[in-house]
């Protein structure tokens, strides 16, 4: 779909010791199913039941009593949480932000606690309609690494905020696990072509705001973002290990084929950079395979590997795709 070239990314992955996974697919089509089976570290099937209240059923409404915390718990490990404006951990248990370590810290919670205290509030009736808005209308996207004293929104663009936190707080030098849920290059696109912050609506709206050439600038941005991280966890912390993986994909080809739109989304990308006692000759398709393995490896434990099962939700139910 675009004009880049992908073998001189792959080379620059590799420069940075991380393998780029070809044809890796993911478990599930949504951020909420794929994310609520790697925190069950199985997947979530819900036996085919009609549901409701994803966000309670699916992630986020697992983590606390999730086996993946559990695993972290026995073996003294913190879990650690940077997230995005779609869903960020003060929404959910501020004890989990990364952000949640100092002064600058509290007064980011203290400002998206309210913001998320209107959302809820307000989400199903007309003002909070006008008043995305009008947000929409007067505010530019900001996140702390373009002007740390601007705090009337952030965005909150996970992988640059991490390098910025990282640098701001006292953060144990072993024993954690750090969870960083990138939005990018998921629409609102927030990037201009040169990778600088522009001005755009600030709520998630998948269809409306979904341009290819603003998918492929924020594509390009998000990448040279993971790179900038990558110099950092290479220069803090050269021995840790590192999984980069999709929870979805998109449908670029804009399928009129309802079949061909969710097999699309099973597409990502996934790349790892794993330490010599985890590394593992075996490539697997699914994601979840890929956590497991780095999970069974790093704490000792014997979590099955599942087979190519995935999983997609329509009307409320999620069904298989074998």
């Amino acid at each position: 779909y675009f004009d880049i070239d992908i073998d001189k990314i792959k080379k620059n992955l590799e420069s940075k010791n991380l393998e780029y996974v070809d044809g890796a697919k993911s478990i599930a089509t949504s951020t909420r199913l794929t994310f609520a089976s790697f925190f069950n570290l199985n997947p979530v099937t819900l036996d085919h039941k009609v549901f409701k209240n994803r966000p309670k059923i699916l992630f986020p409404g697992p983590i606390d009593n999730s086996n993946l915390l559990k695993i972290l718990e026995i073996n003294n490990y913190k879990f650690n949480w940077i997230g995005n404006d779609w869903l960020d951990c003060v929404n959910y248990n501020s004890e989990y932000c990364i952000t949640n370590k100092n002064s600058l810290g509290e007064k980011f919670i203290g400002i998206s606690s309210q913001t998320y205290f209107i959302n809820v509030f307000f989400q199903k009736t007309l003002i909070y309609k006008l008043y995305l808005k009008s947000r929409s209308f007067f505010e530019k996207t900001k996140s702390y690494d373009s002007d740390p004293s601007i705090h009337n929104f952030m965005y909150k663009n996970a992988l640059r905020n991490f390098n910025y936190f990282y640098s701001k707080i006292n953060i144990p030098t072993h024993n954690n696990f750090y969870f960083i849920h990138n939005l990018a290059p998921h629409p609102p696109f927030i990037f201009d072509k040169e990778c600088n912050y522009k001005e755009t609506e600030t709520f998630i709206n998948t269809e409306t705001n979904f341009k290819l050439n603003g998918y492929r600038d924020n594509y390009i941005c998000a990448y040279k973002d993971l790179i900038n991280f990558l110099n950092l966890v290479k220069k803090k912390d050269p021995k840790s290990n590192i999984l980069i993986i999709g929870d979805h994909g998109w449908d670029l080809a804009k399928n009129n084929d309802e079949n061909k739109k969710i097999s699309s989304r099973y597409d990502i990308f996934l790349a790892k950079s794993l330490n010599s006692n985890c590394e593992s000759e075996k490539n697997y398709l699914i994601n979840l395979n890929y956590f497991k393995n780095l999970i069974n490896c790093e704490f000792n434990t014997s979590l099955e590997l599942n087979d190519k099962t995935q999983y997609y939700e329509k009307n409320n139910k999620i069904f298989i795709v074998k």
